[in-house]
């Protein structure tokens, strides 16, 4: 084997080394964008962010994502590697050469001036154990094909589970949510309440107003739901609502006003897990009671004057004469 043929030799191995770092680096970034396609999804799903904060984990991952095809792929691809190197690592796994493979590459680019005799020898000897031993085995390609594969296994994988195993709306709501941030669709409620008794419109001060509720997705034992609730004029106060022996969830609230209102609203939504129910306004109202009792009097017809007279009986009993015309009046609040 000539020289030239040794350094052709030689510029081979570098050649493999590199595609098998850019190979085994397109293995890690496949896997890697997987994974952070997935870690993104689902950590949209389970927070279910917003437009903004989406935007801001998908640059996160983008990010993540650019550095380790720089780290794995762009810069051994591009990083300048001499022949005086690899011949080094050449040495490292076949230590017969004894550093004259170095030396041999020295020698042909002409680095090293002395004896040409010297020069000669070294370069036979390193060509002798040339002969005896495969240069490409020194380079490794079982880490770049584990790698690969496990990349295309990655993806292999997601496309099953996206293709094969996912429900098509799923997938619609994945794709617009990455694609269209802000006109993204919403991810399907975990949760759903479904409010079984009746909101009255109108209750009284002081009355219990009940309130029942049944889940028809997402019931579990650890749920707890709660209402919360705001009376006109007051602080949002909330109460857990408890499971009955039917299975549904029951809260009582307080129809409650303010010192000196006469009537208020009260608005209460139910919360459980990530589904919400606003429930329709509540007026409150003052308890029926009696607020004055008139006495309207026409006098009898033997009175010259028959005028009508009104008595408030509040403030003091009718009086009439005989024979009069009485008709009570009642007002109510």
């Amino acid at each position: 084997m000539p020289p030239t043929a040794l350094i052709h030799s030689i510029e081979s191995v570098r050649r493999r080394a590199r595609w098998l770092s850019v190979a085994y680096g397109m293995g890690i970034v496949l896997a890697v964008a997987v994974g952070l396609l997935v870690g993104v999804v689902l950590v949209d799903y389970i927070l279910n962010l917003p437009a903004i904060p989406r935007i801001l984990v998908m640059l996160v991952a983008l990010g993540s994502l650019g550095y380790v095809a720089y780290r794995f792929v762009a810069r051994p691809a591009t990083t300048a590697m001499s022949l005086s190197d690899v011949a080094g690592r050449l040495e490292r796994a076949f230590p017969q050469f004894e550093d004259r493979l170095r030396s041999t590459v020295n020698f042909a680019d002409g680095h090293n001036p002395g004896s040409a005799v010297l020069q000669d020898r070294v370069i036979e000897q390193a060509t002798q154990i040339a002969k005896e031993v495969d240069l490409g085995k020194a380079v490794l390609a079982k880490p770049a094909a584990m790698s690969v594969s496990g990349g295309v296994a990655a993806v292999v994988f997601m496309l099953v589970i996206a293709l094969g195993l996912m429900d098509a709306n799923i997938r619609n709501i994945i794709a617009s949510r990455l694609i269209t941030p802000f006109s993204a669709a919403a991810w399907p409620k975990r949760v759903m309440i479904n409010v079984t008794s009746e909101i009255p419109a109108r209750v009284p001060v002081g009355q219990k107003i009940e309130l029942s509720m049944k889940l028809d997705k997402g019931d579990k034992p650890t749920l707890k739901p709660i209402v919360y609730y705001q009376i006109e004029g007051g602080m949002r106060q909330q109460v857990f609502m408890t499971r009955g022996e039917d299975g549904q969830f029951h809260a009582a609230l307080d129809a409650r006003l303010e010192q000196a209102a006469t009537s208020g609203k009260l608005t209460a939504w139910i919360e459980a897990g990530d589904d919400s129910r606003m429930l329709a306004p509540i007026t409150i109202v003052p308890r029926l009671s009696i607020k004055q009792i008139t006495a309207r009097v026409t006098p009898p017809a033997y009175v010259p004057n028959r005028a009508r007279t009104e008595q408030d009986m509040g403030v003091s009993p009718a009086v009439a004469a005989e024979g009069s015309e009485i008709a009570i009046a009642t007002r109510f609040n």
